[in-house]
């Protein structure tokens, strides 16, 4: 019994693997690196939050993407749009208060403060 529970494990893991390339235009087929460049993104929301832990502002909304410009806590930002990438996590587009700034950060790294739903990017 638990060689059959991890057999369908091990089969179920190879499946979310392999289908995880195929679900969506940020993720490149071929090798399965994400796609920095090219995301949609426009100026389509008025909201804004503040940066809770330092963290980097990327080139898309993926952790690998490259890094645009170091933000510390506490930075004020202005939210543009959102995406959500081919892992599930919601990336902002937004710019930095007061600068010209701008660039993808996560969800995860904003106070997340602000109420209203934040326009998406497509």
């Amino acid at each position: 019994m638990r060689q059959a529970l991890a057999r369908l494990g091990a089969v179920a893991a190879t499946a979310i693997v392999l289908t995880a390339g195929l679900s969506g235009p940020g993720q490149a087929a071929s090798t399965g690196a994400p796609q920095c460049n090219g995301w949609p993104h426009g100026n389509y929301d008025d909201g804004s939050d503040v940066i809770e832990k330092g963290s980097n502002m990327k080139a898309g909304p993926y952790t690998a993407c490259g890094n645009v410009k170091y933000l510390k806590p506490y930075t004020n930002v202005y939210f543009h749009c959102m995406v959500i990438n081919d892992y599930g996590k919601v990336w902002i587009y937004v710019r930095v208060a007061r600068t010209k700034w701008h660039g993808w950060v996560s969800w995860d790294n904003l106070q997340q403060w602000s109420s209203s739903t934040i326009k998406s990017c497509d």
